[in-house]
């Protein structure tokens, strides 16, 4: 999958090329506090994760590499794939996420970046979920800026890690999109 917006390109990662801007992503205590794994400690560990992330990148899944144009630079991860369950297993639930350098916060990429992957994914599914961690106010606010309606904290997903939940269907997508 690929996707373009104003600012940013959404693309496959490729594990060898992307190494190193994503282990300053991965590699940084800051971005993967909010994430459920510690932070890589080599470019290696990072190219293995980007491997597993192009191989889960199949069917209805996507783990995509969010480019910045003006800086030719990669300042992110956009994620869609099946909410793992506590055992990590894939549950029937798709799930959009996003991860990003530290630097890129604040900006409205991870809105931008996950805008048309969630248009595309409610084209071929009835409803898209969202977590995060109860405390972290900015996916918070790209979940309800991309129409997600709460729906209280869960140990469901994520290895049973306390998360708040969030979805949105298609109509209330939409609706999203056109007031705003």
């Amino acid at each position: 999958m690929h996707f373009e917006t104003d600012r940013l390109i959404l693309r496959e990662w490729a594990p060898l090329a992307d190494a190193q801007q994503a282990f300053d992503i991965y590699g940084d205590p800051q971005v993967t506090h909010w994430l459920d794994f510690p932070p890589d400690q080599s470019i290696h560990e990072t190219q293995g994760r980007l491997q597993r992330y192009l191989s889960r990148s199949t069917g209805d899944a996507c783990i995509l590499a969010i480019l910045e144009k003006a800086i030719d630079r990669i300042i992110g991860t956009l994620v869609l794939v099946h909410l793992p369950g506590t055992d990590g297993e894939p549950m029937p639930e798709m799930e959009i996420g996003w991860h990003l350098r530290q630097s890129s916060w604040g900006y409205g990429y991870a809105t931008e970046a996950a805008r048309p992957v969630a248009a595309y994914a409610l084209t071929q599914i009835p409803e898209l979920y969202a977590v995060a961690l109860p405390d972290n106010r900015r996916s918070v606010n790209v979940m309800k800026r991309l129409g997600m309606t709460e729906l209280g904290l869960t140990k469901k997903y994520h290895g049973g890690r306390e998360l708040i939940l969030y979805r949105v269907t298609a109509t209330d997508f939409q609706a999203a999109e056109s007031s705003g």
